[in-house]
């Protein structure tokens, strides 16, 4: 016996009879919930963080990279926040989009989050419900992990009494271009009725859904997705290493080999940064050691990533003669992406981290997104600037590329420049006598 009878649960979502529960209202959660708040659907928020929910509450939108929603959020009258995780349970669709961190020591994954939310589930789960894992996990937890704390807590079961499915989250912070609504997902459930009814709910506010036949292959999907990019990035940042080695630039290698059909461009950098790539590697690591395989290619690629922020901070002694002293050094972006206000495992951070242990105090960072950080004082583009012996830019934001060496220069007469984004035109700083270092150039 299915857990529901397809034909009539589509129905419902079809003419947005279904109520929907959002648990985490973060990058993932908040934005999926407002999508679906704005096609008309009944969305219940919730999140164990008190300020984010009073913020909902008045109708305030926390995340400054989606300005998109602060309409949204100010109109809809079928969204409602909370802070009662307990109560998700009763509706007729759970979506669950908390994160799923790596430990910063052992690299394991760390489920604390999804622990959690499956026991709130349970706690109150209707029979006839839908719950949807969007998380980033390892293969196999949705079934395992996930599944068992809810069956254990609710005393139903998968496939007879309730749904389950995964969607992996495949969202931008800050990206106008690529939003849930013009981008395909991806779907599973651990039956069919499940998988039917995760495709009918997405397709209402997705261009497309694709189904794979398993959980399993969906939660590889992710990974796989994030992996690729990771690997390709250390592949473009050992590369550039190469090329300060050969004194050649990457960009210009980079430009030459993009006029190959099958080229597939990838910038070097200064770090990668971020909630999921630099995590979600070790989350597939974690699962293959059980089974007794290491991959050498994608634990290589994480090590290579890991390593840029001390790389380019060793630009530093080049470019200041190697004697830490009391030289102001001004960081521009502190986010680990441009034109967001995302510090999660940004580089910005480590790189500062790496320039300390070399001697250097005298650090001081802007970001036109980011006000404050614990980890450096921060003060207006000005003040930063301003006599500055070295700026450092680890973060490609519109404004700070748009910078000229003439407008470097009229603050900070005497300053050096490490490009840590490849964003600048080298030629111009070589024209005023600048001292410039990028990555790989």
């Amino acid at each position: 016996m299915s857990w529901t009878k397809i034909s009539g649960f589509k129905k419902d979502i079809i003419h947005k009879k279904t109520s929907i529960a959002l648990i985490g209202l973060g990058y993932v959660g908040l934005p999926l919930a407002m999508t679906f708040a704005k096609k008309g659907f009944n969305v219940y928020g919730y999140d164990v963080d008190k300020a984010k929910i009073q913020s909902l509450k008045r109708r305030e939108n926390y995340l400054e990279s989606e300005v998109w929603m602060t309409k949204v959020l100010r109109k809809s009258q079928t969204f409602c926040p909370s802070v009662d995780v307990e109560n998700s349970g009763i509706h007729d669709i759970i979506i669950v989009a908390v994160p799923t961190p790596a430990d910063p020591v052992t690299k394991r994954p760390v489920y604390d989050y999804i622990e959690s939310s499956a026991r709130a589930v349970g706690a109150n789960l209707k029979k006839g419900s839908l719950v949807i894992l969007e998380s980033t996990v390892g293969p196999g937890t949705t079934e395992g992990l996930f599944r068992k704390i809810i069956e254990s807590v609710s005393g139903l079961r998968v496939g007879h009494d309730f749904g389950l499915g995964y969607s992996p989250e495949r969202v931008n912070p800050g990206d106008e271009e690529h939003r849930i609504e013009n981008i395909p997902k991806v779907v599973s459930g651990i039956d069919d009725a499940s998988a039917c009814a995760c495709a009918c709910i997405y397709s209402q506010i997705v261009p497309s859904v694709y189904k794979t036949p398993t959980i399993k292959e969906a939660e590889l999907t992710k990974l796989l997705e994030n992996i690729q990019r990771d690997v390709n990035i250390a592949l473009v940042n050992e590369f550039a290493k190469i090329c300060d080695i050969l004194d050649a630039d990457v960009t210009k290698v980079i430009e030459a080999a993009s006029t190959k059909w099958n080229f597939y461009s990838v910038l070097p950098g200064c770090g990668v940064g971020g909630h999921c790539l630099p995590d979600d590697p070790w989350f597939l690591m974690h699962e293959l050691e059980k089974k007794g395989y290491t991959s050498e290619l994608i634990k290589t690629a994480r090590k290579t990533n890991d390593e840029m922020p001390a790389y380019t901070a060793r630009k530093v002694n080049l470019l200041l003669g190697g004697k830490p002293n009391g030289a102001k050094i001004a960081i521009l972006g502190l986010a680990y992406k441009n034109d967001s206000s995302d510090v999660r495992n940004t580089p910005a951070k480590a790189i500062v981290d790496e320039i300390k242990n070399i001697g250097y105090t005298n650090l001081i960072a802007h970001d036109p997104y980011v006000s404050k950080v614990e980890w450096i004082e921060t003060d207006t583009f000005e003040n930063t600037i301003k006599d500055a012996e070295l700026i450092i830019a680890t973060t490609s934001h519109k404004c700070i590329k748009s910078m000229s060496a003439t407008d470097l220069r009229r603050l900070a007469p005497q300053t050096s420049v490490i490009d840590g984004r490849n964003m600048f035109d080298k030629s111009q700083f070589l024209k005023m006598h600048i001292k410039y270092a990028g990555i790989g150039r």
